[in-house]
């Protein structure tokens, strides 16, 4: 899945995230949601608010894109 900055993102259930994909991950600390701030090393990103670094592979689907 291809990210950008500025997208807003769905995450999916961490109940259900293998471990690859809930890596990082604390469980009570999953938000359903996020826009993207930050692109880092592997496509590892962070969402406003949150100083938390997050997996692209924990992602269920972009809502909206900066695209369009």
């Amino acid at each position: 899945m291809n990210l950008n900055v500025g997208d807003t993102v769905e995450f999916k259930n961490w109940e259900y995230m293998a471990d690859n994909e809930s890596k990082f991950f604390v469980g009570c600390f999953s938000p359903e949601s996020g826009k993207i701030t930050e692109i880092r090393n592997n496509g590892f990103f962070l969402i406003e608010d949150h100083k938390h670094v997050f997996n692209p592979r924990s992602v269920a689907r972009v809502i909206s894109s900066k695209k369009g």
